[in-house]
């Protein structure tokens, strides 16, 4: 469900309106199979969370609630930023 959401805005999504939307983000015109489109929805999401976990944490250092640290997943985003652009 939580992955319906992020990718369609609907938790009651069907596998249709998923492989259409995952299409549709990332600029694919080909029809998706459902288990193609079903893993680039996970993709999607968890980059979609880590994009904010880091605003929220950039969020606490500026604030001064917390001191800046690394923050893990720096070499995952950079693939997916390279998978990404590729496609561009």
């Amino acid at each position: 469900t939580e992955i319906k959401i992020s990718v369609v805005g609907a938790g009651r999504a069907t596998k249709p309106q998923v492989q259409a939307m995952v299409g549709a983000l990332l600029g694919i015109t080909d029809k998706l199979k459902p288990d193609a489109a079903d893993a680039l929805a996970c993709a999607l999401t968890a980059a979609q969370s880590l994009r904010v976990l880091e605003a929220t944490q950039a969020q606490k250092v500026e604030t001064g609630l917390v001191r800046k640290r690394h923050v893990s997943g720096k070499k995952s985003r950079r693939a997916w930023e390279h998978l990404v652009g590729e496609r561009s």
